[in-house]
C-alpha cells in the first residue's frame, strides 16, 4: 500500500523527523561514522522537504518528456527520485561521495534535479539553471530536448552529469569493474531479476578487494514483483531515510568480504508503490523547493579528470628481424603496467589460457596483484571481456580476440564510443584511456573491421599492422588518447620487420609511408593489411628485375583517408598535403591490395582518387588452407601482374614466367 505523503505549502505546515533521525544515526554509527544529532535531523528534514516539494513537479517533466509517460514510469520515477535523495543525503553526511551506475532514463533525470538542488551540478549547468523562479522555467521548457550542439536535461544520462556513468545495455557486467578502491558506487536496475544476478554472477569472480572498490545493487521492482532471495534489502516504504539506512547497512557487509560472490552479494530492492493525485497549493510549485543547500555534496573520493599512462619507449625490433606481433605486444603491454603502478590494470584474452599466449604480462602482472582475479582475464564469452576493459574505466586495458571471433564485442564497444562521442561534442572529454582491441588477422573473416571502419574514425581507429614495430607505436598512441577504441588487426604467425622504428612512428601518425620508390613515379602499389603488402612487395620485386619505375606505399588506417562526415571527424583526418604527397593524381596506374572487401575499401578510401585504380582483395571465396585464399580471390601477386600488365597495355601473361602462367589457368 503507497505510504500518505505530507505535502507541505511554502508557509506553515511540519514535518517531525525525531525518530527517524535516530535510526539514521545509528546507522550512520555502525557504519562508522559520528554525526552530531542535530546536524542529522536538519539534513534529513531538508531531504524529506524537498522530496516532498518536487512531488508535484513530476507530471509536468513527464508532459514535456513523452518517454516518461509510459505505463509505470510514474511510479518508478518517483522512487527513483526518493533513491537520489537518500543518495545525496549520506553522501552529505559522510562526507563521502557515491557514484551512479544506471542506464534508467529516470534515474538521469533524479540526478539532474538533485544535483541542480544541492549545488552539485557542473558550472554549465548551474549557470544554465539558477535556482530561481526563472532558472526553473527555462529547466522545464528545456526538459526532454537535445540538440547536436548540447544534451540539455531529459530521461538519458547525460554527459554532463556529476559522478554519473554511461547508459549502457551491458553496464551490468561492467559495474563490477567500475568502482577503484576506496570508491563506493550505486548500481541501479530494473527488469528481470534472475537475469541480473545470472550476468552480474559471471563477472563478480574477477572482483577482489585488492584493487576494486564497493558496489550496491538496487533494483528497482515494479509492484508485484518478487524478490528471489528472503535475505534481501526490501523496501515497500521508499521514503529518503529508509533507502540511507538500508545502502549504509549493504555499504557496511562489504569490508567483511575477500571474495564476491552473487550469494552474499547485498542487493537492495525498492518495490514501486501506485502514484497517488494529491491536491498541492499553487505556491509549492513555484519554482526550486528552497533551502537546498544545506545538502552541499562532497567532492571526495575525487577522480582524476582523465587517465594519464605513462609510456616508455617500445622494444624496436631490428631490421628483418623475425617476430610473433603478439608477442612483442605482450612484452610491451607488461611495460606499460609496471611503470604505472597507480593504474588498475585489465588484460582480457579471447584465445586461449592467457599463460599460453600472454606469458610475459600474465607473469609480471601475476606477481605485482599478487594473484588478483580481476588483472588477467579469460572467458570464451567475448562480450563478457570487452565489458571488464569498459568498466577499468581508471585503468590500463588490453583486450585480444580472433578477428573472426570479434563481432560479439560489437554492442558495448559501439555504445561506449558512442556515448565518449557525445562527451566530446559537449566539451566533456571521456575520461578512460584508450582501448586497444588486438585482433588476429583471418582473411575470410574480415566482418568485424569492416563494420568498425564505418564508425567515426575519430572514436574508432582501425589500424592494420604489418609489423611489431608498428604494433608497438599504435599501442603507444592509443594510450596517449582518451576515450577511443583502437582495433589493431595483427598477422597471425611469425612475421619479418618491415618497418623501422621511426617508419612505424610516421606510419601511426600519418597514417600511410611510402616503402619504396617515388610516389610520382608511373605505377604505385598500394597495400593495406598484412598479406596484402606480402602480394605487392613480390609484385614490386618483379617489376625490379623488369627495371619499371613504381612505388610501394603501406596504408595503415584507411578511416583517416574518407571525406570527414562532420567537424570532429575531420580533427583526425589525413592533411590534403600528405595525401598529394603519398597518392598524386599524376600516377598512371594504381594497384591496391587490401585486406578487406575492395568495396569496402574503395567506399573508405575517395580521397585517395581511386577512380581509374584496381582494388584487390576478399570476395567472399573461401579456401580450404588459410595460404590458398589470395588465389581463390583473385587478390593474389599474379593476378595483380596480370591486371597491372593488361591496364599498361601490355600482354597479360608480360612479366610471369610459364609454370606460373600456367598456375592462374587451373
Amino acid at each position: 500500500m503507497a505510504r500518505e505523503r505530507m505535502v507541505l505549502k511554502e508557509t506553515g505546515g511540519s514535518l517531525d523527523v525525531s525518530s527517524d533521525a535516530g535510526r539514521l544515526s545509528r546507522a550512520l554509527a555502525q557504519a562508522g561514522c559520528s554525526v552530531p544529532m542535530s546536524r542529522v535531523t536538519e539534513a534529513l528534514w531538508v531531504a524529506e522537504r524537498l522530496s516532498d516539494q518536487l512531488y508535484d513537479r513530476i507530471p509536468a517533466l513527464q508532459r514535456q518528456a513523452g518517454f516518461l509517460s509510459m505505463p509505470g514510469s510514474a511510479a518508478q520515477w518517483q522512487v527513483l527520485m526518493q533513491l537520489a535523495a537518500a543518495g545525496m543525503l549520506i553522501n552529505h553526511l559522510t562526507g563521502k561521495r557515491r557514484d551512479w551506475l544506471s542506464a534508467l532514463p529516470g534515474m538521469g533525470a533524479a540526478l539532474e534535479i538533485w544535483q541542480l538542488l544541492t549545488g552539485s551540478a557542473n558550472r554549465a549547468r548551474q549557470q544554465r539553471y539558477p535556482l530561481t523562479l526563472d532558472g526553473w522555467t527555462r529547466f522545464e521548457q528545456e526538459f526532454g530536448r537535445d540538440t547536436e550542439q548540447q544534451i540539455l536535461p531529459g530521461p538519458w544520462i547525460s554527459p554532463e552529469l556529476m559522478g554519473a556513468r554511461a547508459p549502457l545495455d551491458t553496464l551490468v557486467t561492467q559495474a563490477v569493474h567500475q568502482p577503484l578502491p576506496g570508491e563506493v558506487a550505486l548500481l541501479v536496475m530494473d527488469g528481470d531479476i534472475d537475469e541480473l544476478k545470472e550476468r552480474m554472477g559471471r563477472t563478480l569472480a574477477w572482483w577482489s578487494r585488492q584493487d576494486s572498490g564497493v558496489l550496491i545493487p538496487v533494483w528497482v521492482a515494479d509492484n508485484g514483483q518478487q524478490p528471489v532471495d528472503s535475505d534481501e534489502l526490501l523496501l515497500t516504504d521508499t521514503r529518503p531515510v529508509n533507502i540511507a539506512c538500508a545502502l549504509l547497512e549493504a555499504e557496511a557487509e562489504w569490508p567483511l568480504r575477500q571474495t564476491a560472490d552473487i550469494h552474499w552479494l547485498p542487493w537492495l530492492t525498492l518495490v514501486c508503490q501506485p502514484v497517488i493525485a494529491v491536491a498541492i497549493e499553487p505556491a509549492a510549485s513555484t519554482g526550486w523547493p528552497a533551502k537546498a543547500a544545506v545538502l552541499r555534496q562532497p567532492r571526495q573520493p575525487l577522480r582524476p579528470f582523465m587517465v594519464t599512462v605513462n609510456r616508455p619507449d617500445p622494444h624496436w625490433q631490428g631490421a628483418q628481424q623475425p617476430h610473433d606481433v603478439l608477442s612483442v605486444l605482450d612484452r610491451y603491454f607488461a611495460d606499460i603496467c609496471e611503470i604505472n603502478p597507480a593504474l588498475r590494470p585489465r588484460l582480457a584474452n579471447h584465445l586461449g589460457a592467457v599463460q599460453k599466449t600472454l606469458p610475459i604480462s600474465c607473469e609480471r602482472l601475476g606477481l605485482r596483484s599478487a594473484g588478483t582475479a580481476g588483472a588477467l582475464l579469460h572467458h570464451h564469452d567475448g562480450e563478457l571481456l570487452v565489458n571488464a576493459c569498459l568498466g577499468n574505466q581508471m585503468g590500463i586495458n588490453m583486450l585480444v580476440t580472433h578477428e573472426s571471433a570479434g563481432l560479439a564485442i560489437l554492442e558495448p564497444v559501439l555504445q561506449a564510443i558512442a556515448f565518449a562521442r557525445r562527451q566530446k561534442l559537449d566539451d566533456e572529454a571521456a575520461p578512460w584511456a584508450g582501448l586497444p582491441l588486438v585482433c588476429r588477422h583471418d582473411p575470410a573473416a574480415p566482418e568485424m573491421t569492416e563494420l568498425l571502419l564505418s564508425q567515426s574514425a575519430d572514436q574508432m581507429r582501425v589500424l592494420l599492422i604489418p609489423d611489431g614495430n608498428t604494433a608497438q607505436a599504435a599501442l603507444k598512441s592509443c594510450y596517449g588518447e582518451t576515450g577511443v577504441v583502437m582495433q589493431l588487426v595483427i598477422p597471425d604467425g611469425p612475421v619479418a620487420s618491415i618497418m623501422t622504428p621511426a617508419m612505424a612512428e610516421q606510419l601511426v601518425s600519418h597514417g600511410a609511408v611510402c616503402l619504396h620508390g617515388h610516389c610520382a613515379a608511373e605505377i604505385q602499389l598500394v597495400a593495406s593489411g598484412y598479406q596484402s603488402l606480402q602480394q605487392a612487395l613480390q609484385i614490386s620485386e618483379r617489376l625490379q628485375q623488369h627495371q619499371r619505375p613504381h612505388s610501394l606505399v603501406y596504408l595503415l588506417e584507411p578511416g583517416r583517408f574518407r571525406h570527414a562526415r562532420d567537424s570532429a571527424e575531420a580533427g583526425c583526418q589525413v592533411d590534403d598535403q600528405i595525401i598529394s604527397g603519398l597518392f598524386p593524381e599524376i600516377v598512371r596506374q594504381r594497384l591496391v591490395f587490401c585486406d578487406m572487401r575492395p568495396e569496402v575499401f574503395i567506399g573508405h578510401c575517395r580521397r585517395l582518387h581511386l577512380d581509374s585504380s584496381q582494388v584487390l582483395g576478399f570476395s567472399n571465396h573461401p579456401a580450404a588452407r588459410l595460404g590458398e585464399i589470395p588465389q581463390a580471390n583473385a587478390c593474389s601477386w599474379l593476378h595483380g601482374l596480370v591486371r597491372l600488365a593488361l591496364s599498361l597495355g601490355l600482354p597479360e601473361a608480360s612479366w610471369l614466367t610459364e609454370s606460373e602462367w600456367q598456375s592462374l589457368q587451373r
